[in-house]
C-alpha cells in the first residue's frame, strides 16, 4: 500500500549520485512543509480529525443541506470530503467498511486512515506534489495559495495555511 506513494524513481535516493542530496533534500522538504501545514489548517492543529460539523450515524437531511456533502464530511488529516472521494478512497485501500454505512463513514477513515487518506488525496487525488514542482520558481505565498485553492476548492484559510506552512519551514531545514 505505501509502496503506492513512492515518489518518482528520479527521487529516490538509491538512483542518484550523492551531489543531488542537497536539491533533493530541499524539494522534499518543501512538499512536507506544504503537507503539513495544509493538514494542520485542516484539522485544527490536529485538535479533530472529523470536521466540526459531522455528527456520527445523522443521515444526510438531519444536516439540512450544510455541509451539502453531507453525511461524507471532513475525515483525516487532509478531511477527505464528498461521496467521490470517500469511494474512491475505498476502492483504493480495499476496505468496503469505508462506506458502508455512508453515516459513519467520515470517523471511520479518521479513526483508521488518518494519515493514509491524507496521502491519497495529496499524492492521487489531487496530485499536489507535481502542482508544488510545477510552482518551484514562484514564491511560497504563490505555491501556499495554490495548493490551498486545490486543497479546498478555494482560498479559504489561505493566510493561516501560510502560517503554517511558515512555521513548518522555520523548523525543518
Amino acid at each position: 500500500m505505501l509502496k503506492d506513494f513512492q515518489p518518482p524513481h528520479i527521487y529516490r535516493i538509491d538512483n542518484q549520485p550523492k551531489f543531488f542530496d542537497p536539491v533533493r533534500k530541499k524539494y522534499v522538504l518543501v512538499i512536507i512543509r506544504h503537507f503539513l501545514a495544509q493538514g494542520c489548517k485542516e484539522t485544527d492543529l490536529g485538535k479533530t480529525f472529523t470536521e466540526y460539523t459531522y455528527h456520527a450515524g445523522w443521515s444526510k437531511s438531519q444536516y439540512n443541506g450544510s455541509p451539502s456533502y453531507a453525511p461524507y464530511c471532513g475525515g483525516g488529516f487532509m478531511q477527505l470530503t464528498h461521496d467521490y472521494n470517500y469511494s474512491s478512497f475505498k476502492n483504493f485501500i480495499n476496505d468496503s467498511q469505508i462506506y458502508s454505512p455512508a453515516a459513519y463513514a467520515t470517523k471511520y477513515v479518521a479513526d483508521n486512515y488518518p494519515f493514509i487518506s491524507a496521502a491519497w488525496f495529496w499524492c492521487k487525488s489531487k496530485g499536489l506534489n507535481q502542482i508544488i514542482d510545477s510552482y518551484n520558481n514562484k514564491s511560497a505565498d504563490a505555491t501556499v495559495k495554490k495548493v490551498t485553492a486545490t486543497v479546498k476548492g478555494s482560498s479559504s484559510g489561505y493566510t493561516v495555511r501560510l502560517g503554517y506552512y511558515n512555521k513548518a519551514k522555520s523548523v525543518l531545514k
